[in-house]
């Protein structure tokens, strides 16, 4: 109303709520990689006999358990800015025995497409992210976004040029999953009253959490701007277990 800003709030009850909110969003992941392996049998089959997985936004690796137990044999990537996320991330695999397979970097997705590109120009180890001396993995079979790309940058363009540099990582076979739970076009009303209201409540929702939403308008115009081959795109699930599968071939 007076033009400030909300401040990211924090504290025990807050970071609680946002591990809850996570393990209920795996929920989400598990539904759309069942779909997912029913629809792409032999992909999966394939896939399970090795591989490499990315999954951008890992968090607290409550998804990621999940896909390391779907693919036994993969080599599974997690990212995340969180490092509380990321250190419960490693324990879940380390539980699993898993550590041989599954790498876990406290970095943002922008920062690790960067470090790839360094990586493959043969530049030193210092541009690599921490924790890490091997060469990284630059291309991948399956790269998972589940209910993370209204939660990276809040510009649209720069949305983008993300999902396209992940896209450019993917086997020429590769396939790219983005799961989100877009708002109906119904809330995108007229009235400027309701607009406003709405918007507010979006606005409050993004300076305190850094997310920005997609409705079913703007999801499929978001969509329609990447630079993949549009009749790869396709769209699988139904409510709020929908989810997009963006196929190199």
């Amino acid at each position: 109303k007076h033009g400030g800003y909300l401040t990211r709030q924090s504290g025990e009850i807050v970071e609680r709520a946002g591990i809850e909110g996570q393990r209920f969003s795996s929920s989400y992941g598990l539904q759309r990689l069942s779909i997912f392996n029913k629809k792409f049998k032999e992909f999966n089959e394939r896939l399970d006999k090795g591989g490499n997985i990315l999954e951008v936004g890992c968090g607290h690796g409550f998804n990621l358990e999940h896909i390391g137990k779907m693919y036994k044999n993969a080599r599974i990537i997690g990212l995340d800015i969180n490092l509380k996320g990321v250190e419960n991330a490693r324990k879940v695999a380390e539980k699993h025995g898993w550590s041989d397979r599954v790498e876990i970097f406290n970095i943002s997705i922008n920062n690790y497409l960067k470090s790839v590109k360094s990586d493959t120009s043969e530049t030193d180890e210092t541009s690599k992210p921490a924790h890490t001396q091997s060469k990284l993995t630059t291309s991948f079979d399956l790269i998972i976004m589940n209910e993370v790309l209204h939660e990276i940058i809040t510009d649209e363009s720069q949305r983008i040029e993300i999902v396209n540099s992940l896209y450019d990582l993917l086997k020429e076979d590769g396939i790219l999953i983005i799961g989100e739970r877009p708002i109906p076009d119904i809330l995108e009303i007229e009235s400027k009253a309701t607009q406003d209201v709405f918007h507010g409540i979006m606005n409050w929702v993004e300076t305190c959490y850094g997310a920005r939403i997609y409705t079913e308008k703007s999801i499929r115009s978001f969509l329609s701007s990447l630079r993949s081959n549009q009749d790869k795109i396709e769209q699988l699930g139904e409510g709020n277990g929908v989810f997009w599968v963006l196929r190199k071939t």
